[in-house]
């Protein structure tokens, strides 16, 4: 006797096997075969149940199975013909982020799980499927925004090479993004890389605005070391006072401890504290690529300004 069979007894008994189907105008009607409701209606009714043997004796359950009470799934759901089993909780955002409690997962709960099973297979869903999804969709937008971004630098500036130290601050962004994370003790979620892309944009005005001021010096005839000198110098007030009252517009939102708002601080830290912290590496990185890139063009104006 085996376990399937004799499951497929004592479901048919108490559950009902299907007999017949009806159709009844245009819907059908299952027909279900199973013992009579006073047989079926007591736990002492399935521990006195008859099994049939393959040999055609009958035997009671107890003494061919050992019962236990327990709770057995209400469904029971497949994917590729593999059990799957769906577990689902809220996260109290006083207490831990979504990213903090899915590294616990993975890292430490799920590995033990997956060493003592090596059969058992897992992936994150509900959010954090959600989140992944965005962020491969943000990543694509975010390369051809970058690719027309590098285009339309290109034709005004006259140039390839001074659209890549326009773009150059971007990849210092996103260390401003994860230092302001840091400081206000916020995790990096999926709002953070939003808050990122805008960041970005802001930070290539700023180094487009001093690229072509030192442009112009040039075009009035200063030299190399005087035109980068006055571009730093003519664009640091603007360039400052943009990125201040982008963090001082931004602040209130970081402040705000509302549960409402809580999903778009991250956001607001990494394009207002982000702003802060990039624009002080702006201001030294885009001259010193300025004076690279004009020492390896223009040699000679390099040799006058020396």
């Amino acid at each position: 006797l085996t376990v399937d069979e004799m499951a497929r007894q004592v479901r048919g008994a108490f559950f009902g096997v299907e007999a017949l189907r009806l159709q009844r105008d245009r819907e059908e009607v299952r027909v279900y075969a199973r013992l009579p409701g006073d047989e079926r209606d007591a736990l002492t009714d399935v521990e006195k149940y008859m099994i049939r043997t393959p040999l055609g004796g009958e035997a009671p359950i107890s003494q061919v199975a050992s019962l236990r009470m327990g709770a057995s799934p209400p469904t029971i759901r497949r994917q590729d013909g593999q059990r799957v089993v769906t577990v689902t909780a809220d996260i109290h955002e006083d207490a831990i982020s979504s990213g903090e409690a899915n590294g616990i997962l993975r890292d430490e709960i799920l590995a033990r799980l997956t060493d003592a099973h090596p059969e058992l297979k897992y992936s994150f869903g509900g959010e954090q499927q959600q989140q992944l999804e965005s962020l491969d969709a943000l990543y694509r937008g975010f390369a051809l925004a970058m690719l027309a971004m590098f285009v339309l630098l290109a034709i005004p500036l006259g140039s390839y090479g001074k659209p890549f130290i326009v773009m150059a601050v971007i990849p210092f962004g996103l260390a401003g993004v994860v230092l302001g994370h840091l400081a206000l003790g916020i995790a990096i979620s999926a709002a953070s890389f939003l808050g990122f892309f805008g960041l970005a944009g802001v930070l290539v005005n700023d180094s487009l605005v001093m690229i072509d001021f030192m442009d112009q010096r040039l075009k009035e005839g200063a030299t190399v070391k005087e035109a980068i000198v006055d571009g730093a110098k003519g664009r640091f007030r603007p360039v400052m006072l943009t990125s201040a009252t982008t963090f001082l517009g931004f602040t209130p939102l970081i402040l705000e401890p509302s549960i409402q708002a809580q999903f778009l601080v991250p956001f607001a830290a990494s394009l207002g504290v982000g702003v802060m912290i990039t624009t002080a590496i702006l201001i030294v990185l885009v001259p010193a690529l300025m004076a690279i890139y004009l020492r390896a063009n223009s040699p000679r104006n390099m040799a006058v300004a020396a």
